[in-house]
């Protein structure tokens, strides 16, 4: 947060690597000195401008893709012991978050940027695979604005990824 107020403040431009900040409010007093600059604060979510997605966001816009009842997004991938032996990773402090905010954060974000901001959430999360402080898996169940429903589960404990991973080695 002092780093991106200092560099809004000096007259920059600021690009900002996920997660934004530890909190809602933080998000909220940034918005607020951005609001009396002519700067611009971006965070990184840039699967929104691939090719794919923005065919999506267009159907969806030109209303062609019809209505949207349910979305199913799976963030499944594999981190081993040996991932989180690097000294800030798996740590509150450090990462303010685990799987859910440090890897699945940008298939969620697409989803608010197809259908619009979430109305209600459910959700689970524990730590089920690593010796860390934060979630390495996750489920979820969303009621979205605009009347559809979506299910989201992340796991940092792919077996599909371990056994590729595995193959690599071998060979």
């Amino acid at each position: 947060f002092a780093l991106s107020r200092r560099a809004i403040e000096a007259g920059k431009h600021v690009i900002c690597e996920k997660p934004l900040f530890g909190s809602i409010s933080d998000v909220d007093r940034m918005a607020d000195i951005v609001a009396k600059t002519d700067r611009k604060f971006m965070p990184i979510f840039q699967y929104r401008y691939g090719s794919g997605l923005q065919k999506l966001k267009m159907l969806i816009e030109q209303g062609l893709a019809g209505k949207p009842y349910l979305t199913t997004i799976e963030t499944h991938w594999w981190r081993p012991p040996a991932y989180y032996e690097v000294e800030w990773r798996g740590k509150w402090s450090t990462e303010l978050g685990g799987g859910l905010l440090g890897h699945a954060i940008h298939a969620h974000d697409m989803l608010n940027y197809v259908h619009g901001p979430c109305a209600e959430l459910f959700a689970f999360g524990d730590t089920l695979l690593n010796q860390i402080e934060v979630e390495d898996t996750m489920a979820l169940a969303v009621r979205m604005k605009n009347g559809s429903l979506a299910t989201l589960s992340m796991t940092l404990g792919s077996r599909e990824e371990f056994d590729a991973a595995i193959a690599k080695v071998e060979a």
